[in-house]
């Protein structure tokens, strides 16, 4: 993964306020995007050659969310599930 697809990938992510388990939001990430690039590719690009991907990007964020009637009612729910962005970035790659 090259520096150019890096910022390709974060430019093309959809701007949330919601965040993922780091806390950090899309809008932060492309605002902050120049500071962190290098890191980031170099954390990619060694999950490629070795298969082994961070743990703590590995899992995602599951919400529930109300949609309509009784709080109390667990069918009254759904689930949104949000992965961080750097695994979202690293997955437009592959």
């Amino acid at each position: 993964m090259t520096t150019r697809e890096s910022e390709r990938n974060i430019n093309s992510l959809k701007l949330k306020h919601s965040h993922s388990c780091d806390e950090s939001s899309t809008k932060i990430l492309k605002t902050s995007a120049s500071f962190f690039i290098s890191p980031l590719n170099y954390i990619c690009n060694k999950s490629i050659l070795s298969g082994i991907y961070p743990t703590q990007l590995k899992y995602p964020v599951m919400k529930p969310v109300f949609k309509k009637c009784e709080r109390n009612n667990v069918t009254n729910y759904r689930i949104i599930i949000t992965n961080p962005e750097p695994t979202n970035i690293k997955n437009s790659v592959i």
